[in-house]
């Protein structure tokens, strides 16, 4: 059974679908709390994954336990191992691949429509909670782009990808997080009447993640 080593920077952000795709694929997970300094410390994991925060990626607010885990990915990234990095996590990788992050005129939150590029049909409407952005790492493939905010998706190869919404999220993630931020959180309250997007925004995410398993 292959492992990934999952990065979680907030109690209420966890693996999400990220854990369902996991179970069905027999993958394990094993999970770090870098804000609690904890990083793994070898490298005998098939591919690393690095979800999002409520935290600065760069500038003088970033947290020192974040440097920390940028270091930390900078060697990951030279030793060619696959990364998948989601908000704040996809910010961090394109931070360590060259690209510009920083604030952006408009911040996104709660449900919004990309555009996945190369697929047809609809947009995706996906969850999202951010201030900050990315420009595309030099060579990186555009995966999905946004009305507000155009870079929401990028990949290096198959095996670097840096998102910037949120389809790992679940209800229970939403709701964990709105109970911890209240007022502040621009997040719709889970109902029956989202079971459709959350299932086709999980569906999208689930094939992602076997497209980028075939980089292992």
């Amino acid at each position: 059974m292959k492992t990934i080593a999952c990065i979680q920077h907030l109690q209420e952000e966890g693996p999400g679908a990220l854990a369902d795709w996991a179970l069905h694929h027999e993958v394990a997970i094993e999970v770090f709390r870098a804000d609690l300094g904890q990083l793994p410390s070898h490298d005998g994991y098939a591919a690393y994954v690095l979800l999002g925060g409520p935290f600065d990626a760069v500038g003088a607010a970033c947290p020192s336990w974040l440097e920390r885990e940028k270091a930390w990915l900078g060697d990951v990234l030279r030793q060619s191992r696959p990364v998948l990095g989601i908000c704040l996590g996809g910010q961090l990788l394109a931070d360590r691949l060259g690209a510009r992050v920083a604030p952006i005129d408009r911040p996104e939150g709660g449900w919004c429509a990309v555009e996945i590029i190369g697929e047809s049909g609809p947009d995706l409407e996906v969850l999202q909670w951010h201030e900050r952005g990315f420009a595309l790492p030099d060579g990186a493939r555009h995966l999905a782009r946004g009305v507000d905010w155009a870079n929401q998706g990028y990949a290096v190869g198959e095996a670097t990808i840096g998102l910037q919404f949120h389809p790992e999220w679940t209800p229970q993630i939403v709701t964990a997080l709105n109970r911890r931020f209240g007022v502040e959180s621009p997040l719709p309250t889970p109902s029956a009447a989202d079971e459709a997007r959350y299932k086709r925004m999980h569906d999208w995410f689930c094939k992602l993640l076997d497209r980028w398993a075939g980089a292992w």
